[in-house]
């Protein structure tokens, strides 16, 4: 979802803000990625891109919604929202003004500058009353500027082959010799040429065909 997108969401909900004043926004991220990248290409890429482990990707995919970056202005929100667009997050743009919708009830992250061991509140449903869930950490990131290279790339060593043992023969040299083939020998003593115009088979005589006629008729053409 863009920025655009997230306006016209909110405006249906009697929640509005320009963007082009001073407002501030919540950089948020469910889990959703973009349709046809796979969820473990996502992963690599927002690795990369926020210089963190697996461990904690995996819990920026809980389902839950986390926080990746509060208080920023608008020229800011949008360089985040393209960057995770690139790596193939569908991440959301909220203004600190607005309240994150009441349709689940999953803890929000704190501020990705608070300790990771820092536990945050969090409110439980009656199904999971009966259990104890640790929100997900925020990741300790940060967004490299347009140009970085994130990961240095691996020179490869260029391979070696010896050739000093070849040389190169002149131009119509032959450089096999062709195999003689022998002529094949066929016995033909048991065969004999008879005179042109001998008979070599007497014709058999082929009966002539029986075809009932008795049914048909011939008739004028004036008829």
């Amino acid at each position: 979802m863009n920025v655009l997108a997230f306006v016209r969401k909110h405006k249906s909900s009697g929640v509005e803000f320009n963007l082009m004043s001073n407002t501030r926004f919540d950089i948020v991220f469910t889990g959703e990625i973009s349709a046809g990248v796979p969820a473990d290409t996502v992963k690599a890429n927002l690795a990369r891109l926020f210089n963190a482990n697996a461990e904690r990707i995996a819990q920026m995919f809980t389902g839950n919604e986390v926080t990746i970056k509060k208080g920023v202005d608008e020229n800011t929100a949008k360089a985040y929202l393209a960057a995770l667009q690139k790596a193939g997050a569908v991440a959301l743009i909220r203004p600190q003004s607005t309240p994150a919708p009441a349709t689940s009830a999953a803890p929000t992250a704190a501020a990705p500058t608070a300790p990771a061991q820092e536990p945050t509140a969090q409110t439980t449903s009656s199904s999971d009353a009966g259990r104890t869930a640790q929100p997900p950490q925020p990741i300790s990131a940060t967004l490299a500027e347009p140009g970085v290279i994130l990961v240095e790339p691996v020179t490869q060593t260029k391979p070696e082959f010896a050739t000093d043992h070849l040389s190169l023969a002149e131009p119509g040299v032959t450089l096999v010799e062709p195999a003689t083939v022998a002529a094949p020998e066929y016995d033909l003593g048991a065969l004999t040429l008879a005179e042109p115009g001998v008979t070599l088979v007497e014709p058999r005589p082929v009966p002539p065909a029986r075809i009932d006629i008795s049914a048909l008729s011939l008739t004028d053409n004036d008829t």
